[in-house]
């Protein structure tokens, strides 16, 4: 029997934390991308004893219980476990201040890129430049830490959710009712 660790014991910071489906849109986002287990992303970026904050984008539909929407430091994560379906963990070490400080000088308070979903949906033209959805937003605040799961000059307009799995970038853990075998990890 593996030895099961609490997801919110195991997460640390640059931490990729994928998310299933809850939602209307979010079933969209599941079936354009051709997975059922992953409609939205988001990234720790802040964990100590008493709280842990995560960095991403969100629209009006997808509100944890903050009720914040846009380009945010999230604090919900605890009520929000039950819906992570994987955690993606850096191969390498980033520099997590850089991109925190990257974030909120330069992305908290954007609104949600709703043209941009549509982009990596339609693989159409260049989303918003004042706002973001939630691969685009975690894609940039990885690159900030001088992580680059995807190509550098790949558009993170273009990055959906489920797009996290095929990076070779990450070490993957499921999460099974909110607990991750650590050794599990591939």
């Amino acid at each position: 029997m593996p030895l099961l660790v609490p997801l919110l014991e195991f997460v640390q910071p640059l931490d990729v934390l994928l998310f299933r489906p809850s939602s209307l849109a979010g079933w969209m986002i599941a079936i354009k991308t051709w997975n059922k287990q992953t409609s939205h992303v988001e990234v720790v970026s802040y964990k100590s004893t008493e709280r842990i904050e995560t960095f991403t984008a969100r629209g009006t539909v997808s509100q944890g219980e903050d009720r914040k929407s846009g380009v945010q430091f999230y604090g919900d994560l605890a009520s929000r476990v039950d819906r992570i379906t994987y955690v993606l963990r850096p191969k390498r070490e980033g520099r997590a201040n850089a991109a925190y400080l990257w974030a909120l000088t330069q992305a908290v308070g954007q609104g949600y890129d709703y043209v941009g979903l549509a982009v990596f949906a339609l693989a159409a033209a260049q989303g918003s430049a004042t706002k973001m959805h939630c691969g685009e937003a975690v894609t940039r605040y990885l690159r900030h830490a001088d992580l680059y799961p995807f190509h550098h000059n790949a558009d993170a307009d273009l990055i959906a959710p489920a797009t996290f799995l095929f990076s070779t970038s990450f070490v993957q853990y499921r999460v099974m009712n909110g607990n991750i075998d650590p050794s599990s990890g591939v």
